[in-house]
């Protein structure tokens, strides 16, 4: 299952309440944002497949206290249960073939059938960027998935390339290895950044880059264990990079 989140980051002057704070020079409050959400079609004592986008930021607040729900950041602050795999031999970035494109899927599919579970509901966390704090989404594909793309929050970022609001969005999903293609690729091709799959049942998040996937797992042991089962796609780089 996939739930796509927004939030607005804030500079620490604004009249808002701030709940995390960052060290990074690129951000100094995040706050969340209130946005009215139709939750009537779901019950209390959901499940993580019924979660609503108040739940799923409040179990994202418990669980990564200190982060945003942006791949780079919780790479940075969570580096003592972090993995990252290459998807393509020998650490290349971009496909330039078929068959690489193929490599490519194979090797995400694989890593998330792995974290995720076959079958098992994930959320899956989109990002749309905008000039203002006002919630902007992109359409994304998902085989067989029409995605509800419910608002979350909502961060203001300091940077030079995209809008400063990110707006995060949540859509929650089963499970199947190729699902999730149509979006892999665009990601392997830098079209689209900055999505997350995120287990919370096995509190796990994959964030998926062009060139491969920063994986956070519960603990240090899980984090190794991984690493064990898929050295072959690791980076020769000292720093796991």
């Amino acid at each position: 299952m996939y739930v796509a989140v927004a939030a607005v980051m804030v500079r620490g002057g604004d009249d808002a309440s701030a709940i995390l704070r960052h060290d990074s020079n690129r951000y100094t409050q995040l706050t969340w944002l209130s946005y009215p959400v139709d939750d009537s079609h779901f019950t209390t004592g959901r499940a993580e497949e019924h979660m609503t986008p108040e739940e799923f930021r409040q179990y994202w607040e418990t669980t990564y206290p200190t982060c945003p729900p942006v791949g780079y950041v919780l790479r940075q602050r969570y580096s003592e249960r972090w993995l990252r795999i290459h998807t393509l031999p020998a650490s290349k970035r971009y496909a330039e073939s078929e068959p690489e494109y193929h490599d490519i899927l194979r090797r995400h599919n694989t890593v998330l059938t792995d974290t995720l579970g076959c079958g098992r509901t994930f959320v899956l966390v989109t990002t749309g960027y905008a000039d203002s704090a006002i919630p902007a989404s992109r359409p994304l594909e998902v085989a067989g998935h029409d995605l509800s793309s419910r608002h979350v929050l909502s961060i203001r970022m300091e940077d030079d390339v995209i809008p400063p609001y990110w707006h995060f969005f949540m859509d929650a999903l089963h499970w199947e290895p190729g699902m999730g293609d149509p979006l892999l690729r665009q990601i392997a091709d830098d079209m689209v950044r900055n999505v997350l799959f995120v287990s919370v049942e096995r509190q796990c998040v994959y964030a998926p880059y062009d060139g491969g996937a920063d994986i956070i797992l519960p603990s240090a042991s899980d984090r190794d264990a991984l690493r064990h089962r898929y050295i072959d796609w690791l980076s020769a780089h000292p720093l796991g990079l």
